[in-house]
């Protein structure tokens, strides 16, 4: 056996693939679609039960109060008014209270303060003042109310603030004009001593200095601003609904559900192990696909046995043997292989079916094959050609019968077939054993090919024995069933015995349109319509059993 090239080795992804990403989403397509549909169901659901609101906005210029606004000197004082502190007083309990009683509120008046939002826009001096409410009138009545309640609560406090500066200024006046008729009085009295006297005429010129400056004060506090601001632009007649709006809610619960279903998807993605085609095979295996075998659409039960490179020889699934076929004779003839191993991770993918087809399709194409059944624990492969399975490899490596008498006819010319023969105690150590390998051997030297069916790799230790010992392996998967992780497992199972993998098979793949060219015609021809034994002519048996015979003494 020549020399053995391990596999390829993982290759390591670089940056963001985002046509990976893009083929993800155009797969779960239909599970994207049913998360805008839910999107926009729910969201119409939310428009017809939804209660119905109206919103109303009423702006209101705030001014200073407590300055003299014609004086230049506090001209600028309304910049150090802070509007976040006023549009905290708008939404506050004491406007709240004002406002629901200037409308007949029906409710508790903190009730009202969830029905108003109080905004300041970036440097403006305005508040915008709006509220929502269950028609457009009560909307806009809202809106009048908490503005003219947070005018009217500006001013009472402004006006409340200036009467008690007054009041302390009036105070004062009284106070110094009763010291000025007091030192009066002292400085009329004989009875007064100098001292006495001379403090009396001290505190009236002190007073009477003082008195006209408290007056002026106080007519100053006349021109004291006392007008918070006014309303600037009156609350609008809502001229349709504010919430729900069932155009952009629609909009809204599609752009939700497009979301949900484009995270579901990757998600799922990146949680999902199953194989994802041609292209993923080849990436996590690091092997070309040397063939792409697509369903067999009249094939419905899997557990009969359809050999459709005889009965359907012009379907898409016989001609992608034929390619198989080419692809493995071009590897043979630059690696000298001979004997080729078929084989997969787990049970159910396709191996026995992909073996009996090779070994058909070579036989075809004029190379004398012997297709040997290695898988000693669940045999098939017997029944794809209606042969009995009572005698067969088991028995060979057991020194039980001479290797001439397990050779079966197939019925189809070039080809000659070892069942496995009855399960055997300790098949692994038949197969490792020398008798096998000399078995290889003997057959190898006067056939072309030697296409052997083993058993799944993960599951036994029995296709592992044979990948060590043949010249190169096919890797069989299933589009449907096979998982990623089984696929790595097995790559590393292989690379650890040294197997030289040829490439791999992909079963069950999806129809291409290259397929639309050959047709899928099935066509019971003469000798294909019965089975594949009873197709040959006792010529061809004769002929076949005089091969077997030199086969078997070689």
């Amino acid at each position: 056996m020549s020399a053995r090239a391990p596999l390829a080795p993982e290759a390591t992804p670089e940056g963001i693939n985002f046509g990976h990403y893009l083929e993800v989403l155009l797969r779960r397509k239909k599970l994207i679609g049913i998360c805008v549909l839910v999107g926009i169901l729910l969201a119409g659901a939310y428009t017809l039960l939804a209660p119905k609101s109206y919103r109303s906005k009423a702006v209101v210029e705030v001014q200073p109060t407590g300055v003299d606004l014609s004086n230049p000197a506090t001209s600028g004082i309304d910049k150090a008014i802070s509007l976040d502190n006023e549009r905290q007083v708008a939404s506050s309990q004491a406007v709240a209270n004002l406002a629901a009683d200037s409308m007949g509120w029906p409710g508790s008046p903190q009730s009202l303060l969830k029905h108003v939002t109080v905004d300041n826009p970036t440097d403006t001096q305005v508040l915008e003042i709006t509220f929502s409410g269950s028609t457009g009138l009560q909307a806009q009545q809202g809106a009048s109310a908490f503005a003219n309640a947070y005018l009217k609560y500006r001013q009472d406090k402004a006006v409340s603030e200036l009467d008690a500066q007054k009041q302390a200024l009036q105070t004062q006046i009284q106070a110094k004009q009763a010291e000025v008729e007091q030192a009066v009085q002292t400085i009329a009295d004989p009875k007064s001593t100098r001292t006495d006297i001379s403090n009396a005429q001290q505190t009236k010129q002190q007073d009477n200095q003082a008195i006209p400056l408290l007056e002026n004060e106080l007519a100053g506090k006349g021109s004291i601003n006392t007008d918070p601001g006014a309303v600037i632009a009156s609350p609008n007649d809502p001229n349709g609904q504010s919430s729900p709006r069932p155009k952009l809610d629609i909009v809204a619960g599609a752009f939700l559900g497009l979301i949900v279903g484009v995270g579901w998807s990757l998600v799922d993605d990146r949680l999902d192990d199953s194989l994802r085609g041609r292209d993923d095979l080849e990436e996590t295996m690091g092997l070309p696909v040397l063939a792409a075998i697509p369903k067999v659409e009249s094939w419905k039960n899997r557990d009969s046995i359809k050999l459709v490179s005889i009965q359907e020889p012009r379907s898409p699934a016989a001609e992608a043997y034929r390619t198989l076929r080419t692809n493995v004779m071009v590897a043979a003839a630059r690696h000298d292989v001979k004997t080729i191993l078929i084989s997969s991770a787990l049970e159910g993918e396709g191996k026995s079916t992909t073996a009996a087809n090779l070994a058909v399709v070579l036989a075809q194409s004029g190379k004398r094959v012997v297709l040997v059944s290695a898988d000693m624990r669940r045999p098939r492969l017997h029944e794809f050609f209606g042969l009995e399975n009572d005698r067969g490899l088991a028995e060979i490596l057991s020194h039980k019968m001479p290797a001439w008498e397990g050779l079966q006819e197939s019925g189809v010319e070039n080809l000659w077939i070892f069942t496995s023969g009855q399960v055997a105690d300790a098949p692994a150590e038949l197969l490792s054993s020398d008798r096998m390998i000399d078995f290889i051997s003997e057959r190898r030297e006067v056939v072309d090919f030697i296409v052997i069916d083993s058993p799944p790799l993960l599951a036994v230790a029995d296709g592992l024995e044979l990948a060590a010992r043949v010249d190169g392996v096919l890797y069989v998967a299933d589009a449907e069933h096979t998982a990623r992780g089984a696929l790595k497992e097995a790559r590393r199972q292989l690379e650890w015995v040294g197997a030289r993998v040829l490439g791999a098979v992909l079963n069950s793949a999806p129809l291409h349109r290259a397929s639309s060219y050959y047709g899928y015609l099935p066509t019971k021809t003469k000798g294909y319509d019965a089975p594949p034994q009873a197709a040959s002519t006792n010529g061809n048996r004769r002929k076949g059993a005089r091969q077997r015979r030199h086969a078997a003494k070689s």
